[in-house]
């Protein structure tokens, strides 16, 4: 539902300028992301200015209690992943999106 809305490109969810190559923000969407990275264990956070995840509200997805659906975009291009499957010790950015 929400990549269908920007067709699959995550350009339109990142700030104006924030990205490089083909990964460049256009912020269509008035979403305005920024590369935060993500946390992998309690004390770092890794691939900051590299990428963004952020949470769903689908719990249990795929079957497992403690995971989540996240969606993901990168600095280098305008690749959009919805669905990967986390673990919800990891820690991801969050955004509240009007339904």
């Amino acid at each position: 539902m929400l990549g269908q809305a920007v067709e699959q490109n995550s350009n339109a969810f990142k700030k104006v300028g924030v990205g490089s190559a083909t990964g460049v923000g256009t912020n269509t969407s008035g979403f305005s992301g920024t590369l935060r990275g993500s946390q992998y264990s309690l004390t770092h956070w890794h691939n900051r200015g590299a990428l963004s995840y952020f949470w769903s509200s689908t719990e249990g997805y795929g079957g497992y209690a403690d995971c989540a659906k996240n969606m993901i975009y990168k600095v280098e291009d305008n690749y959009l992943g919805i669905g990967a499957l986390h673990t919800k010790i990891n820690g991801k950015s969050i955004r509240c999106i009007k339904d």
